[in-house]
């Protein structure tokens, strides 16, 4: 088989080209499981899920930018309990610079219980 340049070239096997098209299908069922997995942030009307929903929704829920996008609560599931809190130290620093109102002990133990509980093995 020649290209339009003059190239020659060899047809892909009709058992490659299937395998080809199994790996695309395969790849697009997992994106999409992956995303129906994680479309919702798990147990936000539980009393620790209302405490993360409100002070982390206080700055992640609001939208930024000129395009009124939000990017909403962070979902748990993303990153282990050590990565969180280490998020959530830096997170404090942040409201801290900002002149936020601070967690209170209640607020980060809420926090710390609902992270517990839903991050990501």
């Amino acid at each position: 088989m020649r290209t339009v340049d003059g190239r020659i070239t060899k047809p892909l096997s009709r058992l490659a080209g299937c395998l080809l098209c199994a790996m695309g299908l395969m790849a697009i069922a997992w994106i999409g499981g992956c995303g129906a997995v994680l479309t919702e942030v798990p147990e936000l009307n539980t009393a620790d899920g209302r405490v993360f929903a409100q002070r982390c929704g206080a700055c992640h829920g609001k939208p930024f930018g000129s395009h009124g996008i939000t990017h909403g609560v962070p979902d748990p599931r993303f990153r282990t309990i050590v990565e969180w809190q280490e998020e959530l130290t830096r997170m404090e620093s942040l409201m801290r610079e900002k002149g936020l109102q601070p967690l209170t002990d209640h607020e980060r133990e809420a926090i710390t219980r609902y992270l517990h509980r839903h991050a990501k093995s």
